[in-house]
């Protein structure tokens, strides 16, 4: 009859399991400790541990392919808590299994996570039940984070070929929830958006790129755009940081030619970090062919209403020229003077025609003296056409280095973008 195994005996076993030399008794403890029934009635983490260390570092593969068949095997696997424990264990490669996260992917471990060859793999079945009290505390949370990254730097090229691939496919809710906000985290580091992310953070060692230096899509950019379940479409009831989406998403639904889910961003995360992304996309000098293109495609196709007076905010007071050349175009306006939005956007012709004597401009300028943003920008246009800047200086109250006025991000002033705005009566 078999009996379990004690923490102490597993470690034993293990030890003359991997002693220099090997021989019979090396192989006698490997098999010892590699009997499913065993593993069952010990029913421990550190037994689970041994036979990872096992996998990942007997000298042979004889002794390596046993521990993976007793991993595998169906009393061993199919038990959630020892799955959790053996993919637990994978994830963390370094000897007390600290959350490192420094796990590799091999061959063999990569055989064991995507096995077996119908239904869904261990690492699917794993993840699948994450939201139990099993797993309540564990990394098991940040597999599906650990499980891409380990792809993407993976030296072995047909271990990456087959992750990547698996990637590429998946429908598992988790892993795609993972792998879309680590492209939206690299969008943010790429574009000067919003980058952070919890998983990413504790995961990646170095920070996931969307294209290498030649400006070819990085294997993180190339699983998610094959994916057909991707990208995700926004919701209200979306488990992914809406910070991280609503600030970054857009620019992700250019990338995967889904133009279609803007409107979706719109109503979801409202206009100013929609219509920001998609700007700093078309600002972008050194993005693929097509890519900032595409962004001004979707900023010309924004609807009638708040989308449409955030880009003429946008137009008149960033110094790119993306935004005028749109309203250009179009011929869209703010919600304010005409006048003094055909000043701020530099379309002289049409300034002229509805206020040569420049009364309108002076009376908007006048009531938007204390527009710091206003006045940069006016200051701006003043010095290209060699005229006075026709904004006041702002009139603040004296300040000090502990003023309210001197603290806080830039944007939660009252005539801030998307706060009031500047067009605003």
């Amino acid at each position: 009859m078999a009996h379990g195994l004690t923490p102490y005996r597993v470690g034993k076993l293990a030890e003359q399991s991997l002693r220099p030399g090997g021989g019979v008794l090396a192989r006698w403890a490997a098999a010892r400790l590699c009997r499913p029934e065993t593993v069952c009635l010990s029913h421990t983490s550190d037994h689970v541990k041994q036979l990872v260390h096992l996998l990942r570092s007997a000298p042979g593969p004889e002794m390596a392919g046993q521990a993976a068949r007793t991993l595998a095997d169906p009393r061993v696997s199919g038990d959630p808590r020892l799955l959790a424990w053996t993919v637990d264990a994978l994830i963390n490669e370094g000897p007390r299994y600290s959350g490192g996260y420094d796990g590799k992917l091999s061959d063999r471990v990569l055989d064991f996570l995507l096995g077996p060859e119908a239904g869904p793999s261990r690492l699917e079945m794993c993840l699948a039940g994450s939201g139990s009290p099993l797993h309540k505390g564990r990394s098991l949370a940040l597999a599906a984070f650990w499980f891409i990254n380990a792809t993407c730097v993976a030296t072995d090229r047909e271990v990456r070929a087959r992750a990547g691939a698996f990637l590429s496919r998946t429908g598992q809710p988790d892993l795609l929830r993972a792998l879309e906000e680590t492209v939206l985290v690299a969008i943010g580091d790429r574009f000067r958006l919003q980058h952070y992310s919890y998983g990413v953070n504790t995961v990646w060692k170095r920070r996931p790129i969307l294209w290498d230096g030649y400006g070819e899509p990085s294997p993180l950019l190339r699983f998610h755009l094959a994916n057909p379940h991707l990208p995700l479409r926004p919701g209200e009831e979306d488990p992914l940081p809406g910070y991280v989406q609503g600030h970054n998403g857009p620019l992700l639904a250019v990338l995967a030619q889904r133009e279609d889910l803007i409107a979706d961003y719109l109503a979801v995360h409202g206009p100013q970090p929609t219509v920001d992304a998609l700007f700093e996309g078309a600002a972008q000098q050194g993005s693929p062919v097509g890519f900032a293109a595409a962004c001004r495609s979707a900023l010309r196709a924004l609807p009638a209403g708040p989308a449409r007076e955030r880009l003429c905010q946008k137009a008149a007071l960033d110094n790119r020229d993306v935004g005028r050349a749109i309203v250009r175009e179009t011929g869209w306006t703010w919600d304010g003077d005409e006048a003094a939005f055909f000043w701020f956007t530099e379309q002289w012709e049409r300034y002229e025609a509805l206020d040569a004597g420049g009364a309108r401009l002076r009376a908007y300028c006048q009531a938007h003296r204390d527009d710091d943003f206003l006045f940069g920008r006016a200051k701006e246009i003043a010095r290209k056409i060699n005229r006075r800047n026709p904004v006041p200086p702002p009139q603040h109250p004296a300040r000090t280095r502990n003023s309210p006025r001197n603290q806080g991000p830039m944007g939660s002033w009252p005539t801030s973008f998307g706060v009031g705005g500047f067009g605003t009566h």
